[in-house]
């Protein structure tokens, strides 16, 4: 088995050590064995010194190292003599290295120990050099061995062998018995020999009774109480043998197998485990008389037709019945047999017959009992139930450990868990060990943190502490964090709210023309809120109303007619830029509708507000002037026509921009200044900038000094042209009439890119950056997180001194730019003032440009999610406690295409974004059996090329059915998966290849930590793992693999996307990082542990790399 790298086990046991070879070059110690430990390898000249020779012309070559007792060896280190030159297939060293072997053995002889590796793929080309070989095994000798004795050999070979070995090191541990980073872990106690792999302690073999990768699987059958009917007539073959733990001796009279009297018809046997046991497979070793076991070995035709019943009584038709055997043939029947029976029960029934003829072709003419072992196997541990496959809680006494029938934990609650199965947090108001202790007073009457008690948004007005139980009002100041990384700052507060406010789609609303004004009702859709159920996260109520019978004054022409009002005002009005549309001069004028307008709101307040004054606000925005309320000759004119990409949206005369020069003499551009909320001119509102119009934008950008253009459309939407790419594609200058425009850089992030332009005329250059938002939906609104991240890197990259305004453009340069440019405004507005008034600022914007913001919806960054969010789930019969920890929101679902029959689309994974790369991520759990085929489909399907655990995969059982063991195969539905090796550096990474029926292969790298992630005090495996994914070459989503698809993921994913910023922009902001994350999956990061887990990995990062990083403050 091949390693890349070397692990991080600290002691070279062979340093120092005596060693021997033989047919050595001389006697010269210059060239003797001993100098492949003397722990040089700087000059790698066979002869140069440093390395061990052996003679020319030699068949055979072998070198060993001493290491002077027995020692747990992990791997193996081997440095092979270049020449001091490029290791390729043109080095003469090359072809004396193909073909050899390392064994490790308790004797100089390597016939007496065990073979690690042996070279039979290799070339020339591609043996690497230098080497580390796994090799987890005891021994005193590690041997290193070639030969040339049995020509032709394959290409490349020489024709002689040769030692030339520069240096070999050999890690693991002294102490025998021990295992990890220091050696100071004992194996588990059932291991055999008492031994264990030094890295992750899983047992090379088991004590008798035991089995699993640290033989914690008890045979619940052992030595228990047996009977079996007509028993042969010698007690030394009675039914006990079959439950004796010995299985060495397959002879039917061995003394080691049960055997019952001859010419019968009928064969029963049981085994009485003493009480109910959660049952997860049996294990049956049939008599083989110790000769191959094939179609013509005597014993396989009685054990044709066999089957097993699980019981609660001495009757198999009291029972259930686990297996019949109906299919197999003498040269099909597997033995020995492994079958899953997950059923509760008493006795395990194995039976057979010989009834009624004619029996299929092989079978015995009478039934025979000739049973060598059973072995019967509970519930894994950390898993229980009819079936196994209930996890037990991660919040027993001690995680993941509970009666393997009903699932109670088997020790008290963790902090802040209760109930018998520590499923349920803490009642609201308490907190703690078993729920004893009561919250303090925290803001808002929000329920406090139920495991430490914290109030996670600060404390009620007058009461102070960590968990809020002080009574006294103190001064709160801000503080700047030691690593430099944003909180929850007044900025981002704002944004989310103000996001949430004014971003998400309006319900579309129907009018009539002609009809009454009638009041507005209000339909409350009280949905069934989905508890969360998860850490503490219960969803509010959501509230949504809809004005149905508002009045528009319309034209005669339609005045029997319907529409609707879309997100984007083109949709209604402009198929395509060519099309006759109604025109809405003088057709929509102020809504009469009377409405009390709400005054300014604090913004402590808002999050209140929005969910208290629904209605209020409702009504603000109906009552706000929609249409043309202000003249526009100019847009009008017959010129002028062509220049508009939509037929009914012009620039107000008043507040238009004026070109001062223009090639075709014309002052004429769509586009309008817009004031912020302190009546200063800070944007220029246009639409996108059509080819007939690429000069005039320029024009305007010159003339008004703008140094930032802000781009919410993408150049196609649903095959429709939004915009014109008015932007040279490559560095390459172009002239918009006379301004040249280079572009210097271009910077791809997962929601929006980032370029840079020079420009220049003869007056002189400056430099003009784009920020363009690429994933606002064409009939839809954007995720508000997304658009938080896009906001501040356009706030935090504005050049303060510049006053010029900020040009913002979608299509029309209303919908989309409304939003944002209400959005920035506000923003600044809350921060300066600490209020806000949406309504009032809507209006300033509408009166400098027609119908700017074209949605409405109430919405609170936290949002509600009801049960139709979760369609999905329930469809596919995700319905226990267990499994609703983790629910998957429907539109964030991953779907499986139908390549393996019987099988649905639906999978527990999710598509999640990094700072770079939309969907860059596949979130999921750790599959079980019955699931691993559809894990493996994923892989498939989405050519993702790279798995990263965040456990090591020795803690988790389910791991057997679908991860192969090393240099085996395994079977998962018709995936057959090949271990193909392992490397270990700072993580533990198995390729293994997949391949389907049609014998295409996919291969993946499935990542591990070398040590639990979830510790604060020390990150270094997270940061390990998160390193390698950064550092990986692949354009592949990467899948993140945890316990429930969330716990650790999300802090994965959050300190991934934390050093992805502070790498493109030498910043990094926690809060709206992990906030982002949530709302893929709101379980994320929920704990504060866990937040303050990304908080340390990032500060560590940071500290490692010593790197600058900017402070938002």
């Amino acid at each position: 088995m091949m390693r890349e790298g070397s692990a991080a086990i600290p002691e070279n046991l062979a340093l120092g050590k005596s060693a021997w070879q033989l047919n050595p070059f001389s006697s010269d110690y210059e060239y003797s064995a001993n100098r492949a430990v003397d722990g040089r390898k700087s000059d790698l000249s066979e002869l140069g010194g440093e390395c061990t020779a052996s003679k020319h012309r030699r068949t055979t070559a072998m070198w060993w190292v001493d290491l002077g007792t027995e020692q747990n060896i992990n791997h193996i280190f081997i440095q092979y003599a270049t020449g001091n030159r490029v290791w390729d297939d043109e080095n003469y060293q090359s072809k004396y290295f193909l073909g050899f072997s390392v064994y490790v053995s308790p004797t100089p002889s390597k016939e007496d120990g065990v073979l690690c590796f042996r070279d039979t793929n290799y070339t020339r080309a591609t043996i690497p050099n230098p080497i580390n070989i796994t090799c987890p095994y005891p021994g005193r000798y590690v041997i290193y061995y070639n030969n040339r004795t049995h020509k032709p050999f394959p290409d490349g070979y020489s024709a002689y062998a040769y030692n030339d070995l520069c240096e070999v090191e050999v890690y693991g541990c002294r102490n025998l018995g021990h295992y990890g980073a220091d050696c100071s872990i004992p194996c588990p106690q059932n291991c055999l020999y008492g031994v264990c792999d030094i890295i992750s302690g899983d047992c090379f073999g088991c004590d008798a009774d035991y089995k699993g990768k640290t033989c914690n699987k008890e045979n619940l059958a052992l030595g228990k109480s047996t009977w079996q009917l007509h028993p042969f007539f010698y007690a030394k073959y009675s039914a006990s043998r079959a439950v004796d733990g010995k299985k060495s001796n397959l002879a039917l009279y061995g003394g080691e197998c049960t055997a019952s009297a001859f010419i019968r018809s009928t064969a029963e046997w049981r085994v009485d485990l003493g009480h109910v046991q959660s049952i997860h497979h049996i294990f049956i070793q049939y008599a083989t008389n110790n000769t191959v076991w094939d179609k013509d070995n005597s014993h396989s035709a009685s054990f044709l037709g066999f089957s097993i019943y699980i019981s609660n009584t001495t009757n198999k038709k009291d029972g259930v019945l686990c297996f019949r055997d109906t299919n197999y043939t003498r040269a099909t029947m597997p033995n020995p047999v492994n079958i899953t029976c997950l059923h509760h029960g008493r006795y395990v029934i194995y039976y057979n017959n010989r009834t009624d003829p004619p029996y299929p072709v092989g079978y015995s003419k009478s039934a025979y009992i000739e049973i060598c072992e059973v072995e019967v196997y509970e519930c894994p541990k950390g898993f229980y139930g009819h079936n196994c496959q209930k996890n037990c809680s991660t919040y027993c006494g001690v995680a993941r450990l509970c009666d393997r029938k009903t699932g109670s934990c088997t020790h008290a609650c963790q902090s802040g868990w209760q109930g018998t199965k520590c499923i349920k947090e803490c009642d609201s108001g308490f907190f703690g060990h078993n729920c004893t202790e009561s919250c303090g007073e925290c803001f808002g009457k929000e329920r406090c943190h139920h495991v430490n008690g914290s109030c996670l948004k600060g404390c009620a007005y007058g009461y102070s502490g960590i968990n809020c139980t002080n009574n006294e009002d103190i001064d709160v100041t801000k503080t700047r964090s030691y690593i430099a990384v944003v909180l929850i700052t007044a900025p981002a507060t704002i944004t989310t709210l103000i996001c949430g406010l004014i971003c998400k789609r309006m319900h579309t609303l129907k009018r009539k023309a002609g009809a009454n004004l009638a009041s507005l009702q209000e339909y409350e859709m009280e949905t069934n809120v989905v508890t969360n159920g998860y850490r503490g996260s219960t969803f509010p109520n959501i509230h949504a109303y809809v004005n149905v019978n508002g009045m528009w004054d319309l034209p005669a022409a339609i005045e029997q007619s319907e529409f609707d009002i879309q997100e984007d005002i083109s949709d209604r009005l402009d198929q395509s830029e060519d099309s006759s549309i109604l025109s809405t001069e003088n057709a929509l004028k102020d809504n009469p509708f009377h409405v009390t307008f709400i005054t300014d709101v604090q913004m402590h307040e808002l999050h209140t507000d929005i969910g208290a004054n629904s209605s209020g606000l409702i009504g603000e925005f109906e009552s706000l002037p929609f249409g043309e309320h202000q003249p526009c000759y100019v847009g009008k004119r017959q010129e002028h026509i062509s220049k508009n990409r939509y037929k009914t949206i012009f620039p107000y005369d008043h507040s238009r921009v004026i070109l001062k020069a223009s090639i075709d003499n014309s002052d004429y551009i769509n586009a309008n200044y817009i004031k912020d909320s302190d009546e200063k001119i800070a944007y220029i509102a246009t639409q996108g900038p059509k080819n007939s119009t690429i000069n005039d934008f320029w024009q305007m950008v010159w003339q008004e000094k703008v140094t930032q253009i802000v781009m919410l459309t993408n150049l196609m939407e649903d095959d429709k042209i939004k915009c014109s790419q008015y932007w040279p594609e490559s560095t390459d200058e172009e002239y918009y009439g006379d301004i040249n425009i280079s572009k210097c850089e271009e910077r791809h992030f997962a929601f929006y890119v980032i370029r840079k332009f020079t420009m220049s005329n003869s007056e002189g250059s400056r430099v003009v950056t784009q920020y363009h938002y690429t994933k606002w939906p064409d009939h839809g609104t954007p995720d508000p997180f997304s658009l938080v991240v896009f906001h501040s890197h356009v706030l935090r990259t504005k050049t303060a001194e510049i006053e010029a305004p900020t040009i913002v453009h979608c299509s029309a340069g209303i919908g989309r730019t409304g939003t944002y440019i209400a959005f920035d405004s506000l923003c600044k507005e809350g921060k300066s003032k600490g209020t806000i008034n949406v309504a009032s600022y809507v209006k300033v914007m509408r009166s400098c440009r027609m119908n700017m913001v074209q949605t409405y919806c109430l919405s609170d960054i936290k949002p509600a999610y009801t049960k139709g969010d979760f369609r999905d789930v329930t469809l596919h019969g995700v319905n226990t406690e267990e499994e609703e920890e983790v629910m998957q929101l429907d539109k964030n679902n991953l779907y499986l295409t139908p390549t393996v029959s019987h099988r649905g689309n639906y999978i527990r994974a999710i598509y999640v974004s990094s700072f770079l790369e939309e969907n860059a991520f596949i979130v999921t759990q750790y599959p079980s059996e019955n699931v691993a085929v559809d894990f493996l489909r994923m892989l498939i399907d989405n050519d993702s090329d790279t798995v990263i655990c965040m456990d090591p995969l020795a803690e988790i059982e389910s791991s057997t059915a679908w991860l192969p063991e090393p240099s085996l195969y395994k079977m998962v539905g018709p995936y057959s998966l090949q271990h193909e090796g392992v490397s270990e550096i700072d993580v533990k990474v198995t390729s293994v290849n997949i391949l389907d029926g049609r014998k295409s292969t996919h291969s993946i790298k499935i990542v591990q930590p070398t040590g639990p992630l979830k510790y604060i005090e020390d990150t270094a495996c997270l940061r390990s793992l998160v390193t390698y994914a950064i550092h990986i070459s692949t354009e592949n989503p990467v899948t993140i693999v945890s316990k429930d698809g969330a716990s650790l993921c999300g802090v994965f994913c959050a300190v991934f996307n934390c050093i992805q910023q502070i790498n493109m922009d030498d910043s990094v902001d926690v809060f709206t990082t992990v906030r982002q994350l949530q709302t893929r999956r709101p379980e994320f990061c929920s704990t504060l542990e866990e937040y303050m887990l990304v908080y340390k990995s990032v500060k560590d990062f940071i500290e490692f790399t010593s790197e600058h990083v900017y402070s938002n403050q």
